[in-house]
């Protein structure tokens, strides 16, 4: 599901910035840069679960991301701006769902 959304919204000509996992439960994340300076981090809570999570994206983010969601509820629907402040922001990840946070460079 994750990858089918980032597909539909950036072209192919992007490499993966990094991968995490960090532990039993957590969501799973991905980050990736395209090659003309657009950022996107893609995050898959498949817990039943909502998450309050927190980005450290230093300063390779513009000051704002878009988050679009894709669950039971949400076909890729844009959510408002997040502020990143301090190389940093936080988003709640609802339950059983696909996040991609979207940044073009400044």
């Amino acid at each position: 599901m994750a990858m089918k959304c980032f597909v539909r919204m950036f072209s192919l000509a992007v490499f993966c910035a990094g991968l995490a996992n960090c532990g039993s439960g957590s969501p799973l994340v991905s980050a990736f840069k395209g090659r003309t300076g657009g950022t996107a981090i893609v995050v898959v809570n498949n817990g039943a679960a909502v998450k309050n999570q927190v980005f450290s994206v230093g300063s390779t983010m513009s000051t704002s991301v878009v988050p679009w969601v894709t669950s039971s509820a949400q076909n890729l629907q844009r959510q408002a701006n997040v502020s990143v402040s301090s190389g940093s922001f936080t988003y709640t990840i609802p339950a059983d769902s696909e996040v991609t946070f979207a940044a073009m460079s400044e």
